[in-house]
């Protein structure tokens, strides 16, 4: 676990150095020695993320158990779906990006289908974007999902029924109609739905 979070803080020191004009290509000279070849390989997300525009934190499991959590978020960023594709790329290197926030920003239904190359992907935060219903079929690895202030209407919901996973779904400000939320929850009763 130690290794694991010294890499991790590596990681973040060689983003941080990479917007003050340095490069990750000598990552030794911000620590005590090289890096293992996965804090390289998280290094190099954490760079090219920030370079995209994202920032990237981690936080510890629940108890310090586990490997800590990366989370990326992208939210008021001007990116579209090319943007998405290259971000899509980067998280695929590692499988510590488990939170993807890219509530505000322009990507769509068609962008989101890269999504599914992130079998990891435990949270995603979508609200006030144009994603509509034919997004949600694709998102089934996700087991916290924002969809408030988008286009999802009741058949969004009735799809989203099947996500057996789903631990937190937030549906505030869509067009899901009353009687479609109430058997949503009825259906996913070990979800934490709102409104």
């Amino acid at each position: 676990m130690g290794t694991r979070r010294y890499g991790l803080v590596a990681a973040l020191m060689l983003a941080t150095a990479a917007g003050c004009g340095k490069t990750a290509d000598d990552p030794s000279a911000l620590m005590d020695g090289p890096l293992d070849a996965d804090q390289a390989v998280i290094a190099s997300v954490v760079v090219a993320l920030e370079q995209l525009g994202g920032r990237v934190n981690w936080e510890e499991t629940e108890g310090g158990a586990g490997d800590p959590e990366m989370e990326v978020s992208f939210s008021g960023k001007p990116i579209g779906d090319p943007e998405l594709r290259a971000i899509i790329q980067q998280l695929k290197k590692h499988e510590q990006f488990r939170y993807l926030d890219l509530s505000h920003t322009a990507v769509t239904d068609e962008g989101l289908k890269g999504l599914k190359e992130l079998p990891n992907l435990r949270t995603l935060l979508l609200s006030h974007t144009a994603v509509t219903d034919a997004a949600l079929k694709d998102l089934t690895q996700v087991d916290s999902l924002d969809l408030s202030d988008t286009g999802v209407t009741d058949e969004g919901v009735r799809e989203l029924k099947t996500h057996k996973e789903l631990k937190w779904l937030r549906l505030d400000n869509t067009k899901v109609t009353a009687a479609a939320l109430d058997d949503i929850k009825a259906t996913l009763s070990d979800c934490k739905i709102t409104p």
